[in-house]
Protein backbone atom coordinates (compact mmCIF):
# COMPACT_ATOMS: atom_id res chain seq x y z
CA UNK A 1 0.00 0.00 0.00
CA UNK A 2 2.56 2.68 0.83
CA UNK A 3 4.48 1.51 -2.36
CA UNK A 4 1.45 2.42 -4.26
CA UNK A 5 0.77 5.84 -2.38
CA UNK A 6 4.34 6.59 -3.24
CA UNK A 7 3.95 5.65 -6.61
CA UNK A 8 0.72 8.00 -7.08
CA UNK A 9 2.31 11.29 -5.03
CA UNK A 10 6.04 10.51 -7.27
CA UNK A 11 3.67 10.41 -10.65
CA UNK A 12 1.25 13.71 -9.29
CA UNK A 13 4.43 15.11 -8.42
CA UNK A 14 6.38 14.87 -12.06
CA UNK A 15 2.74 16.10 -13.63
CA UNK A 16 3.18 19.15 -11.24
CA UNK A 17 6.38 19.88 -12.10
CA UNK A 18 5.94 19.60 -16.03
CA UNK A 19 2.98 22.04 -15.86
CA UNK A 20 4.62 24.92 -14.09
CA UNK A 21 7.76 24.31 -16.10
CA UNK A 22 5.24 25.16 -19.26
CA UNK A 23 4.36 27.97 -17.31
CA UNK A 24 7.97 29.20 -16.63
CA UNK A 25 8.45 29.35 -20.54
CA UNK A 26 5.20 31.75 -21.21
CA UNK A 27 6.73 35.25 -22.07
CA UNK A 28 5.91 37.92 -19.13
CA UNK A 29 2.70 39.46 -21.02
CA UNK A 30 0.54 35.59 -20.43
CA UNK A 31 1.04 36.06 -17.09
CA UNK A 32 -1.45 38.57 -17.35
CA UNK A 33 -3.83 36.21 -18.52
CA UNK A 34 -3.75 33.61 -16.12
CA UNK A 35 -5.89 33.93 -13.39
CA UNK A 36 -5.00 31.06 -11.57
CA UNK A 37 -2.98 28.31 -10.62
CA UNK A 38 -4.59 25.06 -9.15
CA UNK A 39 -3.30 21.81 -7.21
CA UNK A 40 -5.59 19.26 -5.39
CA UNK A 41 -5.15 16.32 -3.80
CA UNK A 42 -7.73 12.97 -3.06
CA UNK A 43 -7.69 10.02 -0.97
CA UNK A 44 -9.92 8.02 -1.68
CA UNK A 45 -11.47 4.71 0.02
CA UNK A 46 -12.56 2.72 -3.26
CA UNK A 47 -14.50 -0.76 -2.91
CA UNK A 48 -13.76 -3.04 -5.72
CA UNK A 49 -15.68 -4.98 -8.29
CA UNK A 50 -14.38 -6.79 -11.08
CA UNK A 51 -13.36 -9.16 -13.67
CA UNK A 52 -10.68 -10.49 -16.24
CA UNK A 53 -10.83 -12.69 -19.13
CA UNK A 54 -7.26 -13.70 -20.84
CA UNK A 55 -7.06 -16.11 -23.75
CA UNK A 56 -4.15 -18.27 -25.75
CA UNK A 57 -4.05 -18.40 -29.12
CA UNK A 58 -5.64 -21.34 -29.16
CA UNK A 59 -7.21 -21.66 -25.53
CA UNK A 60 -10.55 -19.05 -24.69
CA UNK A 61 -10.00 -17.58 -21.53
CA UNK A 62 -12.19 -17.81 -18.67
CA UNK A 63 -13.82 -14.90 -17.06
CA UNK A 64 -12.33 -14.70 -13.61
CA UNK A 65 -14.05 -12.55 -11.10
CA UNK A 66 -11.19 -10.53 -9.07
CA UNK A 67 -12.69 -10.59 -5.69
CA UNK A 68 -15.04 -13.81 -5.43
CA UNK A 69 -11.89 -16.19 -7.25
CA UNK A 70 -8.82 -14.35 -6.43
CA UNK A 71 -9.03 -12.72 -3.12
CA UNK A 72 -8.94 -9.02 -4.21
CA UNK A 73 -10.13 -6.20 -2.08
CA UNK A 74 -10.23 -2.52 -2.84
CA UNK A 75 -7.12 -0.54 -1.63
CA UNK A 76 -7.49 3.41 -0.34
CA UNK A 77 -4.95 5.35 -2.63
CA UNK A 78 -3.92 9.00 -3.63
CA UNK A 79 -4.46 11.10 -6.78
CA UNK A 80 -3.90 14.53 -7.72
CA UNK A 81 -4.56 17.05 -10.58
CA UNK A 82 -2.50 20.21 -11.58
CA UNK A 83 -4.61 22.92 -13.30
CA UNK A 84 -4.20 26.49 -15.02
CA UNK A 85 -6.78 28.72 -15.44
CA UNK A 86 -7.02 31.37 -17.90
CA UNK A 87 -9.34 34.35 -19.60
CA UNK A 88 -11.45 33.11 -16.82
CA UNK A 89 -13.53 30.58 -18.89
CA UNK A 90 -10.32 28.49 -19.40
CA UNK A 91 -8.56 25.11 -17.70
CA UNK A 92 -5.68 22.89 -18.17
CA UNK A 93 -5.56 19.92 -16.53
CA UNK A 94 -3.48 16.94 -15.88
CA UNK A 95 -3.81 14.23 -13.14
CA UNK A 96 -2.65 10.65 -12.36
CA UNK A 97 -4.70 8.04 -10.29
CA UNK A 98 -2.39 4.69 -9.37
CA UNK A 99 -4.06 1.29 -8.83
CA UNK A 100 -2.62 -1.17 -7.23
CA UNK A 101 -4.66 -4.33 -5.88
CA UNK A 102 -3.28 -7.39 -4.81
CA UNK A 103 -5.15 -11.18 -3.53
CA UNK A 104 -3.52 -14.32 -2.05
CA UNK A 105 -6.04 -17.14 -2.05
CA UNK A 106 -6.93 -20.87 -2.69
CA UNK A 107 -8.98 -20.45 -5.54
CA UNK A 108 -12.70 -21.53 -5.25
CA UNK A 109 -12.69 -23.35 -8.81
CA UNK A 110 -10.72 -24.70 -12.00
CA UNK A 111 -10.31 -21.67 -14.69
CA UNK A 112 -8.11 -20.87 -17.41
CA UNK A 113 -5.88 -17.47 -18.02
CA UNK A 114 -3.43 -17.18 -20.42
CA UNK A 115 -3.74 -20.83 -21.76
CA UNK A 116 -2.97 -21.84 -17.90
CA UNK A 117 -4.75 -23.99 -16.00
CA UNK A 118 -5.56 -23.04 -12.51
CA UNK A 119 -7.01 -26.06 -10.26
CA UNK A 120 -9.71 -25.53 -7.71
CA UNK A 121 -7.88 -24.79 -4.40
CA UNK A 122 -4.54 -24.16 -5.53
CA UNK A 123 -2.89 -21.34 -4.12
CA UNK A 124 -2.82 -18.19 -6.37
CA UNK A 125 -1.35 -15.09 -5.50
CA UNK A 126 -2.32 -12.39 -7.75
CA UNK A 127 -2.13 -8.38 -8.45
CA UNK A 128 -3.10 -5.68 -10.65
CA UNK A 129 -1.78 -2.42 -11.44
CA UNK A 130 -3.24 0.41 -13.23
CA UNK A 131 -2.34 3.67 -13.34
CA UNK A 132 -4.39 6.10 -15.21
CA UNK A 133 -3.23 9.34 -16.57
CA UNK A 134 -5.63 12.03 -17.71
CA UNK A 135 -4.70 15.28 -19.99
CA UNK A 136 -8.32 18.06 -20.26
CA UNK A 137 -9.08 20.95 -21.49
CA UNK A 138 -12.52 23.01 -19.74
CA UNK A 139 -14.74 25.66 -21.01
CA UNK A 140 -16.47 26.98 -19.02
CA UNK A 141 -19.75 28.16 -21.19
CA UNK A 142 -22.33 29.38 -18.02
CA UNK A 143 -19.82 31.64 -15.32
CA UNK A 144 -21.49 33.71 -12.74
CA UNK A 145 -20.90 34.64 -9.18
CA UNK A 146 -22.92 31.90 -8.23
CA UNK A 147 -20.52 29.02 -9.44
CA UNK A 148 -20.07 27.83 -13.60
CA UNK A 149 -20.89 24.76 -15.91
CA UNK A 150 -18.55 23.32 -18.18
CA UNK A 151 -17.84 21.37 -21.24
CA UNK A 152 -14.35 18.81 -21.10
CA UNK A 153 -12.94 17.77 -23.46
CA UNK A 154 -9.83 15.12 -22.31
CA UNK A 155 -7.11 12.49 -23.49
CA UNK A 156 -6.75 9.46 -21.07
CA UNK A 157 -3.79 6.70 -20.89
CA UNK A 158 -4.57 3.48 -19.19
CA UNK A 159 -1.15 1.31 -18.16
CA UNK A 160 -2.03 -1.75 -16.43
CA UNK A 161 -1.05 -5.25 -15.75
CA UNK A 162 -2.95 -8.37 -14.57
CA UNK A 163 -0.46 -11.19 -12.62
CA UNK A 164 -1.69 -14.29 -11.51
CA UNK A 165 1.18 -16.49 -9.42
CA UNK A 166 0.60 -19.98 -8.22
CA UNK A 167 4.45 -21.18 -7.08
CA UNK A 168 3.22 -24.25 -5.40
CA UNK A 169 2.30 -26.00 -9.27
CA UNK A 170 5.27 -23.56 -11.34
CA UNK A 171 2.37 -21.21 -12.77
CA UNK A 172 2.84 -18.06 -13.98
CA UNK A 173 1.02 -15.92 -16.10
CA UNK A 174 0.12 -12.11 -16.76
CA UNK A 175 -1.68 -9.67 -19.30
CA UNK A 176 -0.48 -5.89 -20.09
CA UNK A 177 -2.69 -3.68 -21.23
CA UNK A 178 -1.61 -0.32 -22.90
CA UNK A 179 -5.03 1.77 -23.95
CA UNK A 180 -5.75 5.46 -24.94
CA UNK A 181 -8.85 7.02 -24.49
CA UNK A 182 -10.35 10.22 -25.74
CA UNK A 183 -13.28 11.28 -23.47
CA UNK A 184 -16.00 14.44 -23.09
CA UNK A 185 -17.85 15.42 -19.55
CA UNK A 186 -19.39 18.10 -17.89
CA UNK A 187 -18.32 20.12 -14.95
CA UNK A 188 -19.89 22.62 -12.59
CA UNK A 189 -19.78 24.38 -9.41
CA UNK A 190 -23.11 25.78 -7.38
CA UNK A 191 -21.53 27.99 -4.25
CA UNK A 192 -23.45 28.28 -1.43
CA UNK A 193 -23.27 31.52 0.24
CA UNK A 194 -23.56 31.65 4.04
CA UNK A 195 -24.36 35.47 5.66
CA UNK A 196 -23.24 34.55 8.78
CA UNK A 197 -19.99 33.10 7.60
CA UNK A 198 -18.92 34.47 4.44
CA UNK A 199 -15.20 33.10 4.88
CA UNK A 200 -16.48 29.67 4.66
CA UNK A 201 -18.21 29.76 1.33
CA UNK A 202 -19.79 26.26 0.86
CA UNK A 203 -19.96 24.69 -2.71
CA UNK A 204 -21.32 22.02 -4.26
CA UNK A 205 -19.02 20.58 -7.25
CA UNK A 206 -20.11 17.46 -9.60
CA UNK A 207 -17.75 16.15 -12.87
CA UNK A 208 -18.74 13.45 -15.47
CA UNK A 209 -16.40 12.53 -17.93
CA UNK A 210 -16.47 8.77 -19.78
CA UNK A 211 -16.06 7.68 -23.28
CA UNK A 212 -17.34 4.34 -25.52
CA UNK A 213 -15.98 3.15 -28.62
CA UNK A 214 -17.54 -0.38 -28.90
CA UNK A 215 -16.41 -3.40 -27.63
CA UNK A 216 -12.93 -2.04 -27.66
CA UNK A 217 -13.43 0.59 -24.61
CA UNK A 218 -15.76 1.94 -22.37
CA UNK A 219 -15.02 4.55 -19.28
CA UNK A 220 -17.11 6.39 -16.91
CA UNK A 221 -15.52 8.55 -14.24
CA UNK A 222 -18.21 10.86 -11.94
CA UNK A 223 -17.39 12.68 -8.97
CA UNK A 224 -19.26 14.75 -6.44
CA UNK A 225 -17.94 16.62 -3.13
CA UNK A 226 -19.09 19.40 -0.71
CA UNK A 227 -16.17 21.77 -0.63
CA UNK A 228 -15.49 24.51 1.87
CA UNK A 229 -13.08 27.20 1.86
CA UNK A 230 -10.51 27.33 5.24
CA UNK A 231 -8.09 30.23 3.86
CA UNK A 232 -9.32 33.21 1.42
CA UNK A 233 -6.77 35.41 0.32
CA UNK A 234 -6.14 37.35 -2.41
CA UNK A 235 -3.03 35.75 -3.48
CA UNK A 236 -4.01 32.21 -2.61
CA UNK A 237 -6.72 30.07 -0.99
CA UNK A 238 -6.64 26.51 0.54
CA UNK A 239 -10.55 24.49 0.16
CA UNK A 240 -11.13 20.72 1.55
CA UNK A 241 -13.90 18.43 0.70
CA UNK A 242 -15.79 15.41 0.92
CA UNK A 243 -17.29 13.58 -1.78
CA UNK A 244 -17.75 10.50 -3.39
CA UNK A 245 -16.67 8.93 -6.44
CA UNK A 246 -17.59 6.49 -9.22
CA UNK A 247 -15.08 5.00 -12.06
CA UNK A 248 -16.08 2.19 -14.18
CA UNK A 249 -13.93 0.45 -17.20
CA UNK A 250 -14.21 -2.35 -19.54
CA UNK A 251 -11.66 -3.27 -22.38
CA UNK A 252 -12.73 -6.18 -24.52
CA UNK A 253 -10.88 -7.68 -27.90
CA UNK A 254 -9.66 -10.81 -29.30
CA UNK A 255 -11.52 -13.07 -26.77
CA UNK A 256 -10.23 -10.98 -23.78
CA UNK A 257 -11.73 -9.17 -21.43
CA UNK A 258 -11.59 -6.44 -18.14
CA UNK A 259 -13.62 -5.08 -16.28
CA UNK A 260 -13.18 -2.65 -13.10
CA UNK A 261 -15.65 -0.83 -11.13
CA UNK A 262 -14.73 1.25 -8.10
CA UNK A 263 -16.71 3.45 -5.66
CA UNK A 264 -16.01 5.20 -2.85
CA UNK A 265 -16.15 8.44 -0.14
CA UNK A 266 -12.56 10.28 -0.56
CA UNK A 267 -11.37 13.34 1.15
CA UNK A 268 -9.66 16.27 -0.90
CA UNK A 269 -7.68 19.44 0.10
CA UNK A 270 -6.90 21.88 -2.61
CA UNK A 271 -4.42 24.85 -2.73
CA UNK A 272 -5.52 28.03 -5.69
CA UNK A 273 -2.25 30.59 -6.38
Amino acid sequence: MRNSLSLAKARFGTLGSSLLGLLLLFPPVAWGQIVSVEAEGRYWFPALSGKVKVSASTVVGSEVDLKDDLGMEGENTFDGEVAVRFLSRNRLRASAVHIDLDGDQSVPRTFQFGGQIFNVSTPVQSSLDLTMYRVAYEFDFIKNPLGFLGIVVEARLLDGEVHLRAPSVSLDERKKVFLPLPGLGLVGRIDLPVPSLPWLRPSVTAEVAGVTIGQQGTFVDATAAVRFALVRLPLFSLEIAGGYRYVTLRVEGSDNLGELTLRGPFALVAVTF
